[in-house]
């Protein structure tokens, strides 16, 4: 560029010239540098540091919504279901916003936003929000099948009644015929 301003700045053709230098440079097929893109575009990320959500709890004293995390800055906003909701900036850990923006089971995520409104930086996670005011409820299911239940229930315990019997007549036979021998040991004695 410093060349051709020195070499074509008298030249009748030199802010034509100059246009198209500047268009090769910036969009063409770079001429200029053989064809050799010297300076290759990149994905630029905004801010240092990525932004993410750790939790999300209902703040009753402030009548708000915390949300904690970490590196969040004055531009960072809060987006629930994916729309962009009032935020105050509280430090690089905590945002905040009313309860009147968020519900049960919302989803939570942060991002860093621009001046014009466009994301620069989008959060790492998303969190569910759980309202702990919110009792879940919960399902009631009968056994389907009560009958078979019952007949192996009624099944065990006959097992049950028998082994205690059986256990039982042989108690007191073994203990019939040891008293028995005891008897005809006493005998013998005499």
């Amino acid at each position: 560029m410093f060349t051709y301003h020195q070499s074509q700045s008298e030249s009748s053709t030199y802010l034509s010239g100059l246009e198209n230098l500047q268009y090769d440079l910036l969009y063409g097929k770079r001429y200029t540098y053989n064809g050799e893109d010297l300076y290759p575009a990149t994905d630029l990320m905004m801010d240092v540091e990525d932004v993410s959500v750790t939790s999300v709890k209902k703040d009753r004293y402030n009548n708000a919504i915390s949300v904690y995390g970490a590196n969040f800055t004055k531009n960072t906003k809060i987006f629930v279901n994916g729309e962009k909701v009032a935020t105050t900036y509280v430090g690089p850990r905590l945002i905040r916003t009313s309860l009147t923006n968020i519900s049960d089971g919302d989803t939570v995520t942060v991002n860093v936003i621009g001046s014009k409104g466009i994301i620069l930086r989008a959060g790492k996670n998303e969190v569910v929000y759980t309202d702990p005011d919110i009792v879940p409820e919960t399902e009631t299911t009968e056994p389907e099948n009560t009958e078979s239940t019952e007949s192996t229930e009624n099944t065990e315990d006959t097992e049950n009644t028998e082994d205690t019997e059986n256990t039982k007549d042989t108690e007191n036979t073994e203990s019939t015929e040891n008293t028995g021998s005891n008897t005809s040991a006493a005998v013998h004695v005499q």
